[in-house]
């Protein structure tokens, strides 16, 4: 294993939590010629614990949430980054509690109402709540 692929990886995973999948990918695009070495530099990080798709998809839930999505746009990039749908599920509900999503969405509705009626004063109710149902459901509510 060439001290090149270890020492990119390591900093590849100084800036931010990585997937194992993501680390991967990044490897594989960077160091093709190089997969047998790459599977067995994934497995030793995974034992050593320097790279976690538990503790990833908690810090990528946290980051989400902040960003004010929804459940399903989150479980959905999880899925794009390699998670298992049972961790992301599991974590999900460990993290983003309904009560958190509830507010999160109202707060957003709030929003977007406001908004929509500074744009369009005279907008119809019907033609609101599309417009506001439409952005929630692109927020993953």
């Amino acid at each position: 294993m060439s001290i090149d692929l270890k020492s990119y990886a390591l900093r590849i995973l100084a800036r931010r939590e990585h997937s194992v999948y993501e680390l991967k990918n990044k490897l594989l695009t960077k160091f093709p010629d190089q997969k047998k070495e790459i599977g067995n530099l994934i497995e030793e990080f995974i034992a050593n614990d320097w790279v976690s798709d538990a503790r990833f998809c908690e810090a990528f839930i946290r980051d989400q949430i902040l960003k004010k999505n929804g459940p399903q746009k989150i479980k959905m990039k999880l899925r794009e980054k390699g998670i298992d749908a049972e961790l992301a599920d599991e974590k999900m509900k460990q993290i983003y509690t309904e009560e958190q999503q509830k507010e999160t969405k109202s707060y957003l509705r709030t929003k977007k109402c406001e908004e929509i009626r500074k744009k369009k004063p005279n907008i119809s109710d019907y033609e609101l709540n599309g417009k506001v149902y439409q952005y929630l459901k692109g927020k993953g509510f």
